[in-house]
């Protein structure tokens, strides 16, 4: 069973609490963290929802690809250790709405594979837009997994 995780605390679990002033400026082609983006990407058969519903059925919607697509069997059959594990994946979702740079980190190789598999099976989406204007994003997938054995 996966755990369900909001992205804002994804994003502070990995970077910690970072205060800024001001306003925060991108080169052009930088990606933007997704959770400072005005439109989150959306997978092309979504309706338009308002912002706060679109980044929670982003979310959900990117939970369920990973509930159907992680092989759970092959986790409990590399010999870790029992208990609770996660997989953090990340990577952009370019301006044509197409996964790149992916990088995975795991508690083993066989699974850093097998996740980055699954990350380029991921459909091509519409992209993000921040103040009107398609950008790149930044996605950092958690992955939470169980060795019962």
């Amino acid at each position: 069973m996966q755990e369900e995780t909001s992205i804002d605390s994804v994003h502070n679990e990995i970077m910690g609490d970072l205060a800024f002033e001001g306003e925060i400026e991108f080169e052009e082609n930088e990606p933007h963290p997704i959770h400072l983006v005005n439109e989150t990407p959306r997978f092309k058969e979504d309706k338009r929802l308002s912002e706060e519903k679109a980044k929670t059925n982003f979310q959900k919607r990117m939970t369920d690809f990973i509930k159907i697509n992680f092989d759970n069997k092959l986790s409990q059959s590399l010999g870790l250790r029992k208990g609770k594990f996660r997989i953090y994946a990340r990577f952009i979702i370019n301006d044509l709405g197409k996964v790149s740079d992916i990088q995975v980190r795991a508690p083993h190789e066989v699974l850093k594979k097998h996740t980055k598999e699954i990350i380029e099976k991921l459909p091509q989406f519409l992209p993000a837009k921040r103040e009107g204007k398609i950008v790149n994003v930044s996605y950092v997938l958690p992955i939470t997994f169980f060795v019962d054995e």
